[in-house]
């Protein structure tokens, strides 16, 4: 369901952009503005600037800019409905709910949360689920804080309770509360220590359960569907947020209980991965509270391999990773149980940095005794620094891998897959009559003077403009055509991409009292009309030439008049 424009407004202009980013970015006064590091790319002098008076932001350094939404996308990597949101919540403001569908899925999978919640603690049978927590060592303060619950053996409790209250079952089946089997609907989750799984929201979205008990599998999750994904979802992230925040990094763990008992030792920046390899969602929502992450998996082969998988997909979110060790046989669990809260800290804060991690890892399973186990080792290490988002640090890696392993550094980056590189912007035909730094100036002429608007429209067709910018003119110039003039704040909430918006902020970033705007639209006039006339000029040559080759004398002598006007035509323009 779309948000109506006027609330997205609502919502902005309740919102003041320098004290949002406070909350993630240290900012300092810079005259009438405010500054920092910038958060998406690494430097020492801070280029990165907040300006209150115009509610947007811009580095100078990478160039990334916007408002107060494309903030929240970029550095949160939140959705556009979800950054309206996230504010909306923040300022008190109420937007439209999800679709009717949706409504009814969070409401019937709260309806079974509750359920759950009342079996493990107001029933006989939930005794059994108590006893398994206390032999745990798991409390019940903390039990309910993760909201755990049971479900019965029966296989119809839940069901049968959702019939009397008149609860779509059609619907509890899509989303997996229940089965339909010979006709007729059954619990899907039967003798379970049920552990609800919440987005970062805190709206419980699914479930897992495990047996108590014989009986397979193990643990059993929500099946995938329209509300849960354990690939967008991290286990505990709605309670370890704020923790995250605070203490400038994420610990992720395995399992349900390997989370549960680390809050309940006093460790809470914790989140849980839910036993699936690490994947970008996951990356991006721990980029959203910080970024650096301590991987702290089982010290077995299996805990190894997890910990080298997620190194990649983090490395290329731009986060900065570490691997935590345990003692051998011990799982996180164990380790907090038998050390405490303290222990485990100390741990996370010996934490090996991943290049280290990596080299040691891929020398231990090669013989580098052999040439060929050098050249893996090296291959394999260098794999994963070409997973390294930023470019400096990329580098230094390099030449650290070069000196570890004792090859030269040319040879290694040779020898690694190349970076990825962005595209080269594809030149324009030259009929689009487009000159360098056109196109910036006509932004910065529309949004800084809405009385040149219409004029700097119709002086600069919309072909001028490059594919990469396209987009953006097309909006300004739909605006002006309706409006007149030309609304930076709405644009940016109709432009959504970080990259559309970074135009028009640059555009405003660079306005000057001292420019003379309507020289500069008369400088472009004539320039584009030069271009053009080159362009013309161009077409008449090669038609000249293919005219002369063809001996058609007569068409080449008309072709040589229009030409001679072309030039003649051209050097009036300058007087």
């Amino acid at each position: 369901m779309a948000i109506p424009e006027a609330k997205v407004l609502e919502v902005k202009e309740a919102s003041d952009i320098a004290d949002v980013i406070s909350t993630r970015l240290p900012l300092s006064r810079a005259g009438s503005n405010l500054k920092a590091l910038c958060p998406f790319h690494e430097e020492k002098t801070p280029s990165f600037i907040v300006s209150p008076q115009r509610q947007t932001y811009h580095c100078f350094g990478c160039g990334a800019g916007g408002d107060v939404y494309t903030f929240l996308m970029s550095h949160d990597q939140l959705d556009f409905p979800g950054a309206v949101r996230f504010l909306a919540d923040r300022v008190g403001i109420v937007v439209e709910e999800e679709k009717k569908e949706d409504q009814l899925g969070y409401r019937l999978v709260e309806f079974a949360r509750k359920f759950y919640e009342h079996s493990l603690w107001k029933t006989g049978e939930g005794e059994t689920a108590r006893r398994y927590l206390k032999g745990r060592g798991i409390t019940e303060e903390t039990a309910k804080r993760f909201d755990m619950g049971y479900s019965p053996a029966g296989g119809r409790a839940l069901t049968d309770l959702a019939r009397q209250r008149g609860l779509p079952l059609p619907a509890m089946e899509e989303i997996g509360l229940c089965l339909r089997r010979d006709g007729d609907h059954r619990d899907r989750f039967r003798r379970r220590l049920m552990f609800p799984i919440s987005d970062d929201r805190g709206r419980t979205v699914g479930f897992g359960g495990r047996i108590l008990g014989a009986g397979e599998p193990k643990y059993l999750n929500s099946p995938e569907g329209p509300l849960f994904s354990k690939r967008k979802l991290l286990y505990g992230a709605h309670l370890a947020r704020e923790a995250i925040r605070k203490d400038g990094r994420a610990i992720v763990v395995e399992g349900y209980t390997d989370a549960i008992l680390a809050h309940q030792e006093g460790v809470t920046a914790v989140v849980g991965c839910l036993g699936t390899a690490f994947t970008p969602r996951q990356a991006a929502l721990i980029r959203r509270f910080s970024r650096q992450v301590v991987l702290v998996y089982d010290p077995d082969s299996a805990g190894v391999a997890a910990s080298e998988r997620g190194l990649d997909v983090l490395l290329s979110h731009g986060l900065d990773v570490s691997v935590a060790h345990l003692p051998k046989g011990k799982d996180p669990f164990d380790f907090l149980r038998e050390q405490g809260g303290d222990a485990f800290r100390q741990i996370v804060n010996e934490a090996e940095d991943f290049f280290e991690f990596k080299l040691r890892s891929a020398r231990a399973r090669h013989d580098l005794r052999t040439t060929r186990g050098e050249a893996e080792a090296a291959r394999e290490v260098m794999s994963m620094v070409e997973k390294v988002a930023d470019p400096i640090r990329r580098d230094i890696l390099y030449r650290k891998a070069a000196e570890a392993l004792g090859i030269r550094e040319d040879a290694l980056r040779s020898g690694s897959p190349a970076p990825a590189r962005k595209p080269k912007r594809r030149l324009q035909a030259a009929s689009r009559a487009q000159t360098e730094g056109t196109e910036e100036a006509i932004f910065e002429i529309l949004v800084n003077r809405p009385d040149l608007a219409r004029k700097a429209v119709s002086a600069v067709p919309l072909e001028n403009f490059s594919e990469a910018k396209r987009p953006v003119a097309e909006a300004v110039y739909h605006q002006v055509e309706r409006d007149g003039k030309v609304n930076v704040a709405t644009l940016l909430i109709e432009l959504k991409e970080e990259k559309y918006c970074r135009v028009l902020v640059e555009a405003q970033e660079a306005s000057s009292a001292e420019k003379d705007y309507e020289r500069t639209l008369r400088d472009i006039q004539t320039r584009l009309r030069e271009k053009a006339y080159d362009d013309e000029r161009a077409e008449l040559r090669e038609e000249y030439e293919l005219a002369r080759q063809q001996g058609n004398t007569e068409r080449a002598d008309q072709i040589y008049g229009r030409l001679a006007s072309c030039i003649e035509d051209k050097k009036k323009l300058r007087g």
